[in-house]
């Protein structure tokens, strides 16, 4: 919102006739004065915006218009970003913004001239009559609104998978523990196969051929026995390194990658695939840390739709992936009211 005092307005004024005559670095000097004064003033970052994009510096006055968009969206503001974005080529979300600018001013005869020569494809309503809605959709639908700008890329970090390392660990010691003391257990596998009890019937059975065969499968029931105790550890060594191998794997071949409409989930090593989830469709976004990713200090990023659930797996610590989360819930929040035309 505008901040406004006698002694304020003055200034800003002055910063705006600074503009006007040319004198851009007087202007912005004073302008970052009263921004830090004030930093939530909108009119002032609409004013550095300006100055900076008289002067030919383009990329600070996105900044500048990004900032006087997040504190007053009005169909000027819409349009003013639009415009810059349009000097440094991102037409994609120019398109979006202006608009989203005719949503919120039907009558904006600026940003109705651009967009018939941007887009002359598209039939743009007269002057009084509303946009059409799902403006963005159709736009996505056409291909003529991509993902946007890469606003972050990264992998499953190896640490976020502290809880199959753990498990791991547990089941090769008890795995090479139980495969060094197997023959230990040959009392046991006796006992099972009863092999005494074969043993006592040799020595006292009045019939001996009968007997010694009764002992001679018992003894081979206890190797066989002893042989699967043998196995069973060696296949829980198996398992331990299975886990290490896949988290491994899974680290590797695992990339997110987040652009300002939609987010890619791309998976596999010798053959990837790639699904995508545009921002429009997400219906919920949560941050959760559940145990396993908390040992590792990481996070992940729950995107719910009406379809399916994909997340975001430890790529940072957790509160660089808080960060994250808070963009996209805002993001997606933006893209689902452009989708709309309403607040949601």
């Amino acid at each position: 919102m505008s901040f406004s005092t006698p002694g304020f307005d003055k200034q800003r004024a002055r910063a705006k006739e600074f503009i006007a005559n040319g004198k851009f670095y007087e202007a912005e000097n004073l302008l970052r004065m009263l921004l830090k004064a004030n930093s939530g003033d909108s009119q002032s970052w609409h004013f550095l915006g300006n100055s900076r994009y008289r002067r030919g510096d383009y990329d600070q006055a996105i900044v500048a218009y990004r900032e006087r968009l997040r504190l007053e969206p009005s169909a000027v503001a819409h349009y003013s970003l639009a415009v810059a974005l349009l000097r440094v080529e991102q037409q994609e979300e120019a398109l979006e913004l202006l608009h989203r600018a005719l949503e919120l001013q039907p009558n904006m005869s600026e940003a109705r001239a651009i967009l018939a020569k941007l887009d002359p494809l598209v039939d743009h309503p007269k002057v009084g009559q509303p946009v059409s809605t799902p403006s963005l959709s159709r736009l996505i639908d056409q291909g003529k609104i991509g993902p946007g700008p890469l606003r972050y890329q990264g992998s499953r970090l190896l640490r976020s998978y502290i809880g199959h390392f753990a498990l791991a660990g547990v089941l090769a010691l008890a795995g090479l523990t139980g495969m060094a003391g197997a023959r230990r257990l040959q009392p046991v596998a006796d006992w099972l196969a009863g092999v005494q009890m074969a043993r006592d019937q040799h020595e006292i059975g009045p019939v001996a051929p009968v007997t010694g065969r009764n002992l001679k499968a018992a003894e081979d029931w206890a190797d066989n026995l002893n042989t699967l105790f043998f196995v069973f550890f060696g296949g829980l060594v198996v398992l331990a390194i299975g886990l290490v191998g896949h988290a491994v794997l899974s680290c590797e071949g695992t990339r997110y990658s987040v652009y300002e409409r939609r987010v890619d989930f791309t998976q596999g090593v010798a053959k990837r695939a790639t699904d995508s989830v545009w921002l429009y469709e997400v219906t919920d976004i949560k941050f959760a840390e559940p145990l396993t990713l908390r040992l590792g200090r990481t996070a992940s990023i729950v995107l719910q739709t009406e379809k399916e659930q994909s997340r975001i797996i430890g790529t940072s610590t957790a509160s660089d992936m808080h960060l994250l989360w808070v963009e996209m819930r805002d993001q997606s929040l933006v893209q689902r009211k452009s989708i709309k035309g309403v607040w949601v």
